[in-house]
């Protein structure tokens, strides 16, 4: 909220029951304090003062508008507690109850709590970034399993920046995991998401609210980058920790999990780990997975995917029969060029083994 007077925005604050801290032009109004009286003066039909929070199956009547970090404990089995399950829906802690819910603790010991804390660290990564770096673009691309692949834009040389660049970053986002910084979400217009992506230049994000449905969509942030809200993201960076960031021939991997730095000669390491337990390790998983990757990413160019925003696009202008039929075409060249290398070695194969995601073809071949 804007105010042209710090007494009339310390009298609205009086009204909301919170407090007011002046920061320029603007004044921050205390959430712990305030947001429950908003809440319910936000419409013409009055709330309910209180609501009844199932939390582990025991009720409990708490005030309306209670964030759901004050009902559930920081850590469970020794995991760290990174969101909420409310009535089965996973919802970031920062989120308030306001009516009569169940609600449990999804921590990283589960696959979800997993997903909500790689998305976290991520946006850190992101965050880290802008406040060292400004004028690079830096995206976070597609999963290795145990990390991410990261784009740089703008190195003046990129091989050579590119190690510096890794170990900078890495302590950055420790530094923003030491301030304890909260998370950010807000509720933004179509036009205004699409301009400010297009200016952090996301334009893979900017293709996919091109096809959204709704007129408002949610950005979240850990200080000055927004980016666009997918799923639940851990609510304060204090509880981010175990990454790491590696330096590649094109570009930056972000490892979930810590890894040792101590080097292992590559007869030693394990062939694509599910979690490298090493930086020689990690490097060695990042080079066989990019080599699927590329031709992955040449697929896509040639058919004009490269974002779920164009494939969209492609569904609303009724061109899903040619991708259907041109992607066809391609992975059947490729099982012929397999099965000719396994014909071309008959003599010394003794087990075929096919392994794949879901959907990737391993029926067809």
């Amino acid at each position: 909220m804007s105010s042209g007077s710090s007494d009339d925005g310390r009298l609205v604050a009086r009204e909301l029951g919170g407090a007011a801290v002046q920061q320029g032009r603007e004044l921050r109004f205390d959430a712990a304090l305030g947001l429950r009286h908003a809440l319910l003066r936000d419409r013409s039909l009055p709330r309910r003062t209180t609501v009844t929070a199932r939390v582990r199956g025991l009720p409990r009547p708490v005030p309306t508008g209670t964030p759901l970090h004050q009902l559930l404990p920081r850590e469970l089995d020794g995991e760290p507690v990174v969101a909420a399950l409310v009535d089965a829906r996973p919802t970031s802690l920062t989120a308030c109850v306001m009516s009569d819910a169940a609600i449990e603790p999804l921590h990283t010991g589960t696959w979800e709590g997993v997903r909500v804390y790689r998305h976290s660290v991520a946006l850190l990564l992101l965050e880290a970034a802008r406040r060292r770096w400004p004028e690079l673009v830096v995206c976070i691309e597609s999963s290795l399993g145990f990390g991410q692949r990261v784009s740089v834009e703008g190195l003046r040389a990129p091989q050579e920046e590119l190690v510096a660049l890794a170990t900078a970053l890495s302590e950055e986002m420790l530094a923003l995991v030491d301030a304890d910084l909260p998370l950010l979400e807000q509720e933004w217009t179509m036009e205004e998401a699409r301009e400010l992506l297009g200016r952090a230049g996301w334009t893979e994000a900017v293709e996919l609210l091109r096809t959204w449905r709704q007129a408002t969509c949610r950005l979240v942030s850990y200080g000055s980058v927004w980016a666009l809200r997918l799923s639940p993201l851990v609510h304060r960076t204090g509880l981010l920790s175990g990454f790491a960031v590696l330096a590649e021939t094109d570009g930056l991997v972000l490892v979930h999990g810590e890894i040792d730095s101590d080097p292992v000669s590559p007869s030693t390491a394990a062939e694509g780990p599910a979690a490298p337990a090493t930086v020689t390790q990690a490097s060695l998983a990042v080079r066989q997975a990019a080599q699927v990757m590329r031709e992955h990413d040449r697929w896509l160019a040639a058919l004009g995917t490269q974002s779920v925003g164009r494939l969209n696009r492609a569904c609303i202008d009724g061109d899903v029969g040619r991708l259907i039929r041109v992607a066809e075409g391609y992975q059947e060249k490729r099982i012929s060029q397999i099965a000719d290398a396994i014909a071309a070695q008959a003599d010394r194969l003794k087990v075929i083994c096919i392994a794949g995601p879901s959907s990737s073809g391993k029926t067809t071949f």
